[in-house]
């Protein structure tokens, strides 16, 4: 006759599918130990129990399955689904050894992960996830070695975890998400106060190579501004008139040279311009630095401001515009673009790795051919992370 562990081991290579066991063997191995001990792996529950599974028509990547993942794109779908696989085999296993059952047959494991993710960040679940789990590896341990502790109630310790974890958590992600908010619109503003120059000037100087006078505040100044400068004569003929406008450009030229320090009399008469040359004062236009040069806005692709709480995604595959994007940006700036380093990698400390991840296989690529990988300008993770909001900068090594 089967024992309880054999069965159990049974339930968990159906739930993962047998195609796929050999490969894990070793987990699998300590996740039916953490069944009855109640030690349990987070990440390693949602890998092996999460995720996709693996296809019988076709033979394609897509039809091989993928295992469960903890991170922003998958924690909704994949925690859920392995909290509900472990609840089910837990329920039959603990209720064999004397637990009770008040609320479903998997202890609510399946209900409280839908709760949590839909809640919680993938951060902050990870967070509920580590204390429920510290509860239950108490309590097995009692169990264990206490002749007169109870069988371990693993309903109420989740439920004892909701009420340390989850209402708490939730109020501080709305105070933290307000306070973000707050932030990022204090940022939009010092952004579009920076453009303000840059915008001004390219106007300006596409005022001058079309021959026409850009329209600002500083531009021209008044004729009566113009005769008040001493040593200047006044505007000729009434107002208006093309001698009055002669006059006042001649007055506005020798009053720019005699600041210079340039007599009048020693400089040659050149012929009237064709059109109202721009004022000295707004000629000149300051370069933008580098830092103005990045946050300028470019007209085919997103260009990261790095201003703080600028990104606010670590992957956003629709805009482009979150903190791999920045990476790149960066890289590509530098002249890596030939061997880009995987951004994931060098953010997060993992990726998927060759060849699901086509600047991982690139990178193994160049040193098996004797080459060295192309290693991450420096400071650019901590300049990348600096840029981010609390949640994204979190997930940033």
């Amino acid at each position: 006759m089967a024992s309880i562990k054999d069965w159990a081991k049974a339930r968990l290579e159906v739930v993962i599918d047998k195609r796929r066991v050999a490969g894990v063997a070793d987990e699998l191995e300590l996740l039916l130990v953490s069944i009855f001990t109640l030690v349990f792996d987070y990440k390693l529950i949602v890998k092996l129990l999460g995720g996709r599974r693996p296809s019988d028509k076709g033979k394609s990547g897509h039809a091989a399955g993928e295992w469960g993942h903890t991170d922003q794109a998958h924690y909704k779908v994949d925690v859920p689904l392995a909290m509900a696989g472990l609840g089910a085999i837990l329920g039959e296993v603990w209720t064999a050894l004397g637990a009770t059952l008040t609320e479903d047959a998997d202890f609510g494991m399946s209900r409280r992960a839908r709760d949590v993710v839909s809640q919680l960040s993938d951060v902050n679940t990870a967070g509920f996830y580590a204390d429920y789990f510290d509860r239950l590896a108490m309590a097995g341990e009692l169990w264990r070695t206490r002749p007169s502790a109870p069988v371990p109630d693993i309903e109420a310790l989740g439920d004892e975890a909701e009420a340390a974890e989850l209402a708490p958590v939730v109020a501080k992600q709305d105070t933290e998400a307000i306070a973000e908010s707050t932030a990022t619109r204090i940022a939009e503003a010092h952004f579009r106060s920076l453009q303000a120059p840059i915008a001004g000037a390219k106007r300006n100087a596409a005022g001058n190579q079309t021959g026409t006078q850009p329209v600002l505040a500083t531009a021209v100044a008044p004729a009566a501004a113009v005769a008040r400068l001493p040593g200047t004569p006044g505007p000729v003929g009434a107002p208006g008139t093309r001698a009055a406008k002669r006059a006042t450009r001649t007055a506005a030229h020798q009053a720019a040279q005699a600041a210079a320090g340039t007599p009048a009399a020693a400089r040659a008469p050149a012929p009237a311009p064709a059109s109202v040359p721009a004022p000295a004062s707004t000629q000149a236009v300051v370069a933008p630095t580098p830092v103005q040069a990045a946050a300028a806005p470019a007209a085919s692709a997103w260009v990261p401001t790095f201003l703080p709480l600028s990104i606010t995604r670590l992957i956003d595959k629709s805009t482009k515009a979150a903190a791999i994007d920045a990476f790149d940006f960066v890289c590509r700036q530098q002249g890596l673009a030939a061997h880009m380093p995987c951004a994931i990698k060098e953010l997060t400390g993992s990726c998927q790795g060759p060849p699901q991840c086509r600047k991982c296989t690139a990178q193994a690529a160049l040193v098996s051919g004797g080459g060295t990988a192309t290693a991450a300008p420096p400071g650019l993770v901590a300049r990348v992370k600096a840029a981010c909001n609390a949640d994204t900068a979190s997930r940033i090594i």
